[in-house]
């Protein structure tokens, strides 16, 4: 994690009991490897550098599927940010992408995300994970300040789609992307979500 950012999750965490924050995320879990800094983490949120354990939720049936966390947070300076998982349930909306062929230069890339009817679904990119918590509006899973960038919204249909066209670029090649999603509606009330963070290696 970027200093600066981690000099923001600091500073929320310090208003907080005990150094002790609870975290809304939508994420894609798959198995940790080891790591030094938190070797009770069994599990990771996908493309982040976001680690899990729990003594309530069964993280292991949940490996390949993206799902809505609950879970409490405890800043270990100079380490990988740990959570405890309490509630895990498949996600209300998600964000997924699609290259036939794969994801290589020139190719299509479909991001496909299901969101309220008539919600804007927003598309973030960045070139670095992050992690800064907002309340149960979700988390954000991108560096703020690591190249981020807003990229365009779609309105959902109940499902929202947008194609890109990865630039022919030689220098793409083995280069990361990595995106999240997040929605806003208004009816029948006003809405607001941090989706999945999702990513792929260009080929």
């Amino acid at each position: 994690m970027r200093p600066v950012a981690s000099l923001v999750l600091a500073l929320a965490l310090a208003s907080t009991a005990a150094a002790q924050l609870p975290v809304a995320l939508t994420g894609k879990i798959e198995r940790a490897g080891a790591n030094p800094c938190h070797t009770s983490a069994t599990h990771r949120v996908a493309c982040t550098d976001i680690f899990l354990r729990s003594t309530t939720v069964d993280l292991s049936s949940l490996e390949g599927r993206t799902v809505d966390l609950r879970a409490v947070t405890t800043v270990t300076p100079g380490c990988a940010v740990l959570l405890d998982v309490t509630e895990a349930a498949n996600a209300a909306y998600a964000t997924s992408t699609l290259a036939l062929g794969g994801y290589r230069r020139n190719a299509t890339v479909v991001f496909t995300t299901t969101a309220p009817v008539g919600a804007l679904v927003a598309y973030f990119f960045a070139s670095q994970p992050g992690f800064l918590p907002f309340l149960t509006f979700g988390t954000l899973q991108l560096d703020p300040t690591a190249n981020f960038l807003y990229w365009t919204f779609d309105v959902s249909i109940g499902v929202a789609l947008r194609t890109v066209r990865i630039p022919d670029e030689p220098a793409l090649v083995g280069q990361v992307a990595l995106f999240q999603t997040a929605f806003v509606s208004v009816a029948p009330e006003l809405r607001f979500g941090l989706l999945n963070a999702g990513c792929f290696t260009i080929q």
